[in-house]
């Protein structure tokens, strides 16, 4: 009798503990950044999401979201790009940076016309104005609207030498 109470015991702690590892698990998946592409009929869309960081953690998922963005925009020529930054969540300045390097290649590019959107309240919108590098979208159809309608590109008020520093440890101090 007491060789099976010690067995369920056993067997329940071991489900505790997976349990465990699973919600650790589910919850550090959460505080990563993630961003995805998307076709659209007349431009591509760049969804960045969760919260962003001002780790080495932020530094690696920027650097790879500007690779990607290089590959995307020099593989099909795309014209036209809308980032939509309304489910992110940046925690400091050094985050900012990071970001704003990560969309370099979009930012420098000539025959690429954008649209930054992220909400008016958001620190990303606060910081893009305090910034003045440019001025985002409060929404996707405004940005939409935008990109169809024959106004010219709007540029980034930033020096596209500064825009390869960002990403570097110390990068910004030097910018």
């Amino acid at each position: 009798m007491s060789a099976v109470i010690l067995l369920t015991a056993v067997v329940a702690a071991l489900a505790v503990a997976l349990a465990y590892v699973r919600v650790m698990e589910w919850l550090r998946e959460q505080g990563r950044t993630r961003y995805g592409f998307q076709d659209r009929d007349t431009y591509v869309l760049l969804r960045v999401e969760h919260p962003l960081g001002g780790d080495e953690r932020g530094l690696l998922t920027m650097l790879a979201l500007r690779e990607a963005l290089k590959l995307k925009l020099a593989g099909v020529g795309y014209e036209r790009v809308l980032v939509d930054l309304s489910a992110l969540r940046i925690a400091n300045e050094r985050a900012f940076w990071y970001l704003v390097g990560a969309l370099g290649p979009v930012l420098r590019s000539d025959g690429v016309k954008y649209a930054v959107v992220c909400g008016r309240r958001t620190r990303a919108a606060k910081q893009f104005r305090a910034s003045r590098i440019l001025e985002p979208f409060p929404s996707v159809r405004e940005a939409e609207r935008y990109l169809r309608s024959g106004e010219p590109p709007r540029r980034a008020s930033i020096d596209p030498a500064k825009l390869d520093v960002l990403l570097t440890p110390g990068g910004r101090r030097a910018a």
